[in-house]
């Protein structure tokens, strides 16, 4: 007898909830500029679901340095409006841009130098649920988007990512405030499950 997926249930009555007050993708149709920063460095997402820093931080300044020279193609997931996914192709990289809003992929396709278009991909998709093949890229970028996931969201997340990368591939992700959204327990329990299957993953 299959066990109920009580995470899955937590989820969409969480979505349910969001749905019910606002559509956080029908305020974005339309909108083609990236708005101008809220607060100094981080411009707000068109379905105020987070915030994309204007400029590189160090993990995502490490994902285009430690991406270049690899050939094969880098995953910037939970891209926005693609502030690494622009560096990595400004340095030669072939970048799959990923987000939840296909307005933001359209904003990053408007603004990707004409030189640069050859090497971008894109693909609308939200975690768990988004798929890619096995083995697909050399180095997967995730900043500021695994604190959103529900735990078992976020085990299945990285375990896809483990396929989803060649050998020798590298995680290089930014997961913060996991401690604060999913308490102590959790967050050791990620690092030993980190311990136990060799993730390339830095808590």
């Amino acid at each position: 007898m299959k066990k109920p997926d009580h995470q899955a249930s937590q989820r969409e009555k969480r979505n349910s909830s969001i749905t019910k007050l606002t559509d956080p993708f029908a305020q974005t149709k339309g909108i083609t500029n990236i708005p101008k920063p809220l607060f100094p460095g981080l411009i707000p997402t068109l379905n105020k679901r987070g915030f994309m820093e204007e400029d590189l931080n160090d993990i995502s300044r490490r994902f285009v340095e430690e991406s270049n020279g690899l050939d094969g193609l880098s995953l910037d997931m939970g891209c926005a409006y693609g502030v690494a996914t622009l560096a990595a192709l400004q340095n030669g990289l072939h970048v799959l841009a990923s987000d939840m809003d296909q307005a933001h992929l359209d904003i990053l396709i408007k603004e990707t130098p004409k030189e640069d278009l050859p090497r971008l991909k894109t693909k609308k998709g939200t975690l768990p649920e988004i798929n890619f093949k096995d083995e697909m890229f050399t180095t997967i970028h995730c900043s500021r988007t695994l604190h959103f996931l529900m735990p078992d969201d976020l085990k299945t997340t990285l375990t896809k990512m483990y396929r989803w990368l060649r050998p020798k591939g590298r995680y290089i992700l930014l997961p913060i405030l996991v401690f604060q959204v999913h308490g102590k327990n959790f967050y050791q329990n990620l690092k030993k499950e980190k311990q136990r299957v060799s993730y390339s993953l830095d808590l």
